[in-house]
């Protein structure tokens, strides 16, 4: 399988997971930070949604995709 965005804690530089399309790896990043929520109140992670090679994408884009999976639910 070719991921083609990667979600990655960005303080850390650790990859948490790789995805195949934009929507499935802000999803994840909207899941992880709620898992992390209910985890460790308090606890915060610098999110980077990148391609394999480590470049980050737009991020307008990022919130525009994230925006319309909040107003989905």
């Amino acid at each position: 399988m070719r991921t083609n965005y990667i979600l990655q804690d960005n303080f850390n530089h650790s990859r948490i997971s790789g995805h195949r399309t934009l929507r499935s790896a802000v999803l994840a990043k909207l899941r992880h930070a709620a898992g992390l929520r209910r985890r460790s109140p308090g606890s915060y992670v610098w999110y980077a949604i990148t391609d394999a090679y480590g470049v980050p994408h737009n991020s307008e884009l990022i919130l525009e995709t994230e925006m319309e999976i909040q107003n989905r639910r």
